[in-house]
């Protein structure tokens, strides 16, 4: 069954959200880096199996942290499950 957010929901959720600690979580984001910077890295002689031009743009990618947007993911959860599945969610980030 599919829930309808409406306003009052949107408030309530915003407000859920709001009480819920900050959490971070990895992910991988493509970042453009020149070659002469790849070369004094030092880590890395070459990519995708060619040696490294120092004035060619190369396309990395790079681990990094970003925090939970919680509200959104209520959002979602409330769609599918209700707000069955919100208090699940709520439960889960109380851990």
């Amino acid at each position: 069954m599919r829930y309808k957010v409406d306003n009052g929901m949107q408030n309530a959720l915003r407000i859920v959200a709001g009480k819920l600690p900050m959490v971070n979580e990895p992910t991988c984001e493509k970042h453009f880096v020149k070659g002469s910077e790849l070369i004094e890295l030092g880590t890395v002689d070459t990519v995708e199996g060619k040696k490294i031009i120092p004035d060619k743009m190369y396309e990395m990618t790079m681990p990094v942290f970003i925090l939970v947007n919680h509200y959104r993911r209520l959002k979602k959860i409330y769609r599918k499950a209700g707000a069955v599945g919100v208090q699940r969610y709520v439960n889960q980030m109380a851990r």
